[in-house]
């Protein structure tokens, strides 16, 4: 999927190097809109799922304690954990950064939008591994931590839609789509201000409650230790 997808942004792209046309820059614009979605959403619910089965899988596996007598401990593991989620889909956004340089070469996506891209999905995929992450810690089972997961992830890009109607920058796919227009005019995103506002507003939350969720992993995960102590 990934080569066929990438296959027709490449001939999308030299058909619009060279014609020059308005219409085929649209189309590659628009294949490079649904190539970036697919594969952001794959590498989005591969991250949740890696991370909130961290340490469930450890458990399970009977591994996590031989895990935490290395050096670092468990801040370690955790950090690790994190990390690796975060990472685990790298080669899909190797992908997404290939079909982004041929749309641009192409003159169907704009560098700002590539920027505004990387940005906002950074923040997504700090906020999912942090979610997963605290899953992990504060549910028993890997499976279960990661039904929760999807579910709260879903509930997450929904639940502003109640309070804030119009408000679709919240939703993960939606925002990923408006930050990719094919000519970057700052009078087309003023004429939606909710969108604009809502996806502002929603990275704010984002990040906020990223970092508090991976603060709040570390702290009960620390905290287990203690009650180890204590008890043995």
């Amino acid at each position: 999927m990934l080569t066929l997808g990438l296959g027709l942004c490449f001939l999308l792209s030299l058909a619009g190097a060279i014609t020059g046309l308005e219409e085929a820059r649209e189309q590659i614009n628009f294949a490079v809109r649904v190539m970036a979605v697919l594969l952001l959403s794959v590498v989005a619910l591969g991250t949740l799922l890696r991370a909130a089965a961290s340490l469930g899988r450890e458990r399970e596996q009977k591994t996590l304690d031989m895990l935490l007598t290395l050096p670092d401990g468990r801040k370690g593991v955790l950090e690790a954990k994190w990390l690796g989620s975060v990472l685990s889909g790298r080669w899909l956004l190797l992908g997404v950064l290939v079909a982004l340089g041929m749309g641009m070469l192409a003159g169907g996506v704009h560098p700002l939008g590539v920027l505004l891209l990387a940005i906002v999905a950074g923040i997504h995929l700090i906020f999912i591994a942090s979610l997963g992450l605290y899953l992990s810690v504060v549910v028993p089972g890997a499976g279960r931590a990661a039904v929760i997961g999807v579910i709260t992830l879903v509930a997450a890009c929904l639940a502003p839609l109640v309070y804030c109607p119009g408000g679709y920058g919240c939703i993960l796919p939606v925002a990923w789509v408006a930050c990719l227009p094919r000519t970057f005019d700052t009078t087309s995103w003023l004429e939606q201000p909710n969108m604009v506002i809502s996806l502002a507003a929603s990275l704010v939350a984002y990040a906020a409650i990223g970092g508090l969720l991976r603060f709040l992993a570390q702290s009960r995960f620390l905290r287990e230790a203690e009650g180890v102590g204590v008890t043995g």
